[in-house]
């Protein structure tokens, strides 16, 4: 791993917890002026918890690729394991209708013209989830496999 892609790695798992932290204490969205949390507000402490230590583990992985200087079978699992937990647990909270604040969805059915908003808001939440999931296993996989060809 370059110092361009340690840096790039660290930044976006600090963004996203800090964008977490920010949703749950200042609300990413507006209702009536009043700012409301994009997440499920009931998720805390457990879900984002979880959420943070995956963060966290994904960040000790970069800096043990960072050190190791190559990707290695052993880390490409390791990120592999991290990327289908991520996945696991965003996608049953978004299935249970879990991760997305109910009162965002009740504003959202309320104000739009279509009831199959939510629907189309969590199938496209679920494709992004799982595209993000499924490109951070291709590349650790690519990454390891480059190294392995050299």
């Amino acid at each position: 791993m370059n110092h361009g892609d340690f840096i790039a790695s660290l930044t976006v798992l600090t963004l996203v917890a800090v964008a977490v932290l920010w949703d749950s204490l200042e609300g990413s969205a507006r209702l009536d002026a009043e700012p409301v949390a994009i997440l499920n507000p009931a998720l805390w402490p457990w879900s984002i918890s979880g959420l943070y230590v995956l963060i966290a583990a994904r960040a000790a992985l970069s800096i043990k690729i960072f050190i190791a200087g190559h990707w290695t079978t052993a880390m490409a699992i390791g990120n592999t394991t991290l990327a289908i937990l991520f996945m696991s647990l965003m996608t049953t909270l978004l299935g249970r209708g879990e991760l997305i604040n109910p009162e965002l969805i009740l504003a959202a059915t309320e104000y739009s013209a279509s009831t199959d908003m939510p629907r189309s808001l969590a199938l496209i939440a679920g494709f992004t989830i799982v595209g993000f999931a499924s490109w951070s296993i291709a590349i650790g996989w690519r990454r390891t496999a480059r190294t392995s060809n050299r």
